[in-house]
């Protein structure tokens, strides 16, 4: 069975700092978003005895967003905040031809939103396959025989992808190679 638990929240989820391993400290004296480094790790702890999980989760405006999927295959989950950027900069820096053409074909109104599910299916993409942020531009979007996109992790194997909207600026995105 597989299942996705959202919670919105104003609650301190992280983990206490003098609960972090000696190697979770040193790792977060060295990242500058340490309260999200703290909730991943409570998180973690919470839903590791599980079974396969994945978790994204997110701060803004004094609020924290997660996202926890929970499977029996394989799978990557990613979500981010709907949000204004310069799209062509970051596109250039981690899309492919393909993911780019997309994004210049969106109309005005619509470019956040594919960007951002470009972008969340390669970061799923990257943690399905437990991967570093170095195969963003390794792993992502590709034409299919008919036209459509095909979610390829790095080896070129394609994946199965579905991307939901909450609350019209949350995108949350799944990538499985079997039904989830």
């Amino acid at each position: 069975m597989s299942e996705i638990k959202i919670l919105i929240t104003d609650e301190d989820l992280c983990a206490p700092r003098r609960l972090l391993s000696r190697r979770d400290k040193k790792l977060a004296r060295a990242r500058g978003h340490l309260r999200e480094f703290r909730v991943s790790r409570a998180l973690k702890a919470r839903f590791k005895k599980r079974g396969k999980f994945c978790i994204s989760h997110k701060s803004a405006e004094g609020k924290t967003i997660v996202a926890v999927a929970l499977a029996r295959q394989k799978f990557g989950l990613d979500l981010e905040i709907l949000k204004p950027r310069n799209f062509a900069a970051a596109s250039e820096f981690c899309f492919n031809a393909f993911e780019r053409e997309l994004l210049a074909a969106a109309d005005e109104s619509e470019k956040a939103l594919v960007f951002y599910k470009i972008y969340t299916i390669k970061e799923a993409l990257i943690k399905a396959r437990n991967l570093g942020f170095y195969a963003l531009a390794r792993v992502g979007l590709a034409r299919g025989a008919g036209g459509e996109a095909l979610a390829l992790d790095e080896r070129g194997r394609a994946w199965s992808h579905k991307s939901y909207i909450l609350e019209g600026e949350i995108l949350i995105s799944l990538v499985f190679r079997e039904n989830f």
